[in-house]
């Protein structure tokens, strides 16, 4: 793999792909990233260029060089063109190319000699490929991904440092997206009525239904051998076409249309629904397109959850709660809705038939965007009838989860009752109520 230090990111303003990956270096320690960039390089000695994607880490390495070498000894010739031509200054490391371009760098001519570097030539100028001994025999010398020695005060010091919240910067998609919802975005009857942000035209995806199909079956056989299961997935399905959240269709409709697979997961500590069942917007049609390929994921409307934690603990009264169902309680305008489509039947003797879902799906890389940024909207256009309740929906809302905490348990209720009135607006109800004052719980209706 090839990778990309964030700040060099958000300093080129790439736009960003979710693509989560689990990265084992040395010493079997395990590195996550969650997203992926395309670059385009180009040599500034040559005609050579390429495009590689980059898995995003927040930083590559220390700066490298360790310290500065003295290069007065080495006798670099002066006719060859350096890659780098301040390689003996420590600075910081942007990129990290990987095994699988790396050897398409190489050009034949090398140079060798006793007790100087010795230099390779590639695509991008000369590099060093062995450096002799630093003259300084105290300096601590360490491979490019390992850290040098450092003393048990630099450690310290280094354990009390805080890093800094960097303001996160909206690349071009991030604004496409943006302004794709504030064009796009209606209310009707109150709930919000979205449409996909696509970057692609729906017609470049491939054809969908007969993996989809094949997954299905899979599905089959697999609640076959687990009644417990098949009673929760049909059970869980059945509630989503009772509340009109996915509907049946003709086939034959005209658009450009993509099929979801589907299967289920669990979660055991859930209080409502052990059972769910979520689609796959990743899964590749015929041509390797998938629907989450041609969505624009969207920027993070929300604050961070650090910061979030942080207010929770300010004040006496600790207060949570979630938002029923909050993704399906945005509906997806009925033009775009053959793009999720899912198969499905209640036994194997039926046909199988096909529907067609009609809310914000999980499982679109689009689906965060487009369920929080309905709530900023919403306490954006309630801000002056609903001010305790704005403040509340704008900074203390993760996802669908609240998070909130205020000085006195009858503020706390006057908050309470503005955030569930405004909600409701939106077809939006606040349920699990949990808070560390038995009084401001008693006010809670049994309902909620």
């Amino acid at each position: 793999m090839s990778f990309s230090s964030e700040k060099y990111v958000q300093r080129l303003k790439l736009p960003r792909t979710q693509t989560p990956a689990s990265i084992q270096g040395v010493n079997n320690v395990n590195t996550a990233t969650q997203h992926s960039v395309s670059l385009h390089l180009k040599s500034r000695q040559t005609d050579w260029h390429t495009t590689v994607n980059c898995a995003v880490l927040p930083y590559i390495t220390s700066n490298t060089p360790a310290s500065k070498l003295d290069t007065s000894t080495w006798r670099i010739p002066r006719n060859i063109k350096l890659a780098d031509e301040q390689f003996n200054q420590p600075q910081a490391v942007d990129m990290l190319i990987g095994a699988d371009l790396f050897y398409e760098l190489l050009l034949p001519n090398r140079r060798t000699r006793i007790g100087h570097p010795v230099l390779q030539e590639t695509v991008l100028g000369w590099i060093s490929g062995r450096t002799p001994v630093p003259n300084n025999p105290r300096t601590n010398q360490h491979a490019f991904l390992l850290r040098e020695n450092t003393s048990i005060e630099q450690r310290l010091n280094r354990f009390w440092e805080v890093e800094p919240l960097e303001q996160a910067i909206l690349t071009p998609e991030h604004q496409a997206c943006e302004q794709h919802f504030v064009t796009h975005t209606t209310q009707q009857d109150g709930r919000f009525v979205v449409r996909l942000p696509l970057k692609e035209a729906p017609n470049q995806i491939g054809t969908s239904r007969r993996s989809a199909e094949h997954r299905l079956l899979a599905i089959e056989r697999r609640l076959e051998r687990d009644s417990t299961l098949k009673n929760q997935y049909h059970q869980f399905l059945k509630e989503y076409e009772e509340l009109g959240h996915m509907e049946p269709v003709n086939s034959q409709e005209g658009k450009p249309t993509y099929y979801l697979p589907h299967h289920p997961v669990f979660k055991e500590t859930s209080s409502t629904t052990k059972t769910r069942v979520v689609f796959d917007g990743s899964a590749k049609t015929s041509n390797a397109l998938s629907l989450n390929d041609i969505l624009q994921v969207g920027p993070t409307v929300q604050q961070d959850l650090y910061s979030l934690v942080l207010r929770f603990r300010t004040h006496q009264v600790c207060y949570t709660a979630d938002i029923a169902k909050m993704y399906r309680q945005v509906v997806v305008h009925p033009e775009v809705r053959a793009l999720q489509r899912i198969l499905w039947r209640y036994s194997s003797e039926e046909p199988i038939q096909e529907y067609r879902l009609t809310t914000v799906t999980y499982g679109t890389s689009s689906a965060p965007f487009l369920a929080t940024r309905c709530l900023k909207k919403l306490a954006d256009d309630n801000r002056c009838q609903y001010p305790r309740a704005d403040q509340v929906l704008s900074n203390d809302f993760y996802v669908d989860d609240l998070l909130s905490s205020t000085s006195t348990t009858e503020y706390t209720i006057k908050v309470q009752q503005e955030l569930i009135s405004l909600l409701q607006t939106a077809g939006l109800t606040l349920r699990k109520w949990a808070s560390n004052h038995s009084t401001f719980l008693r006010t809670n209706p049994r309902e909620l």
